[in-house]
Parts: C-alpha cells; structure tokens; sequence
C-alpha cells in the first residue's frame, strides 16, 4: 500500500518486470489526483473525492478500482470531544479568549504567522506547534506579546487532536492529513503559504467546500482573524460540524450552533 506517488511507480515497475507479484493499492493522500498518481498496473485506488475518482477515471484508470474512502487519518481524531472539556484541561479557564493554533513539524507557516497574531486588537489565546524545530520555538518564545493575549509555544506533541479539537481556528499549510485533521475535528482552517501544486489544490478544494479561508499576505492575518473570531459573520463560517465530509457547497450550507463532537462522516476513512 502506497500513500505517495514515488514508491508505487518503483513497485508498478518491479510488477510490470515480473520481479515481484504482490498486490498494490495507492492510497491518494489530497483531495484531488493528478497524473502521477496512477502508475500501473495497481490493483486498487483509494482517494479523497469524487474530483479525484473522475480525474482516475479521465486518464484511463477502470471505475471498478477506484473508491473515494478519505485521506486516512489517525482514528483518535474522530473521538467524541467536548471542546470546553479540552480547553479547561489544556489549561485555557471558562471564558478565556477565542482560540488559534498554528504551526507545522520545523516551524513552518503558523511560527511565522504567530507574532503577527499578537498585534490583534482583541484578546486571543494562540499556541503555535514547532514540532521538532527547538530554534524556531526558542526564537517564538523571545518576541513579547501584549498582556491581552495568552500565547503558548508548544514544540513536538503527540496531542494534536486534543489542541486541534480545543481550538476555534487552525492556521496552517493545506497538506492532505493536517485538512482531514482539521475537518474530523470540525475546525476551519485559515490557510497561508500552500506549495504550489498539490497544497494549492488543497486550498481550491477547501475553499470551495466552506471550510477553510485563505491568507495570501501575512499583512492581512490580523484582518482576517478579526472577520474569522469575531466579527457577525463569523457564525456563517464557524464552526464546521466535525467528521462532515469535504464536498464544495455542502458546509457552506451548515447550520448555526454544530454539535460538539463529531457525527459518523459519511464516508469511512480506512
């Protein structure tokens, strides 16, 4: 079973040469597919969406071996949470501000994001993950933050969907495992930097679905953040309900006040 592109090629190549006789299936870990996906002969295709079955189906590739399953994920963030259970256990007491995290393994967008999050006029609790990055959280650390805002650096945990379903925004790049994260936590995204290519369709997908805004200059992030946490307009964009599955017009269409912990998606992730 492959979940990247590279090695199902080695192996289709291996397959097609008769030097091996395993089975192989390619597991398509974004929500759309191009066409390095498909290397054959595979025997089965798992993907993100009906965008990416009918990309499959486009290039040649039967419908018989293709199913739109999800982007697997780690089963323990489709647990049934209470966010204010997380919270208070996480250290943030009732009636603490409303709360952003961001970050990625070595400091990525959401670091960078971080000390610009701290000129928000309003009170925020913010925690930034560095993952393995000591640098980039030392540096984070340092830089001073208004008394309003509780900031917390945090650097690698293997709690992040107890963080992610604690908080009321996610900041970070749109890889394929951080969105499904965020969307069986029921948390939008606000997304910056997507590499061009496959991160970028993530952000289109995304974007289209209702579940995730877009910060194209770090310049606009305490704006954005204003409209996303506090403006009126904020209950047509939060919260997604959790587990809803990522279809264009679908959570757009959601209802005010989602429960708090996930339903059963619709579609089963492996």
């Amino acid at each position: 079973m492959n979940t990247h592109f590279l090695p199902a090629d080695i192996l289709a190549g291996l397959k097609k040469r008769g030097e091996v006789r395993v089975p192989q299936i390619t597991v398509v870990t974004d929500f759309e597919a191009h066409r390095l996906w498909v290397n054959e002969p595979t025997d089965f295709y798992c993907v993100a969406s009906p965008e990416a079955r009918s990309t499959l189906r486009h290039v040649g590739v039967s419908p018989a071996r293709v199913r739109v399953t999800g982007i697997p994920i780690a089963p323990v963030f489709a647990l049934p949470f209470d966010k204010r259970d997380l919270r208070r256990n996480l250290g943030f007491p009732e009636g603490a501000p409303r709360f952003a995290i961001g970050g990625r393994v070595g400091g990525g967008a959401g670091g960078v994001g971080a000390p610009r999050s701290s000129q928000h006029p309003h009170p925020l609790s913010v925690v930034v993950v560095t993952g393995t990055n000591a640098l980039v959280a030392e540096r984070l650390r340092s830089v001073p933050n208004p008394s309003r805002h509780a900031v917390r650096v945090l650097g690698f945990t293997r709690e992040m969907e107890r963080w992610m379903g604690a908080a009321d925004l996610v900041i970070s790049k749109p890889g394929g495992l951080t969105s499904s994260e965020c969307l069986a936590r029921g948390v939008p995204m606000a997304i910056v930097h997507p590499i061009p290519g496959q991160e970028s369709r993530n952000s289109d997908y995304l974007l289209e679905a209702g579940a995730a805004v877009k910060i194209n200059d770090l310049s606009v992030l305490t704006h954005k953040l204003a409209r996303l946490l506090f403006s009126p307009r904020a209950s047509r964009i939060l919260p997604i309900t959790p587990g809803e599955p990522p279809v264009p017009g679908r959570l757009s269409s959601r209802r005010k006040g989602a429960r708090a912990g996930p339903r059963t998606p619709s579609r089963r992730r492996p």
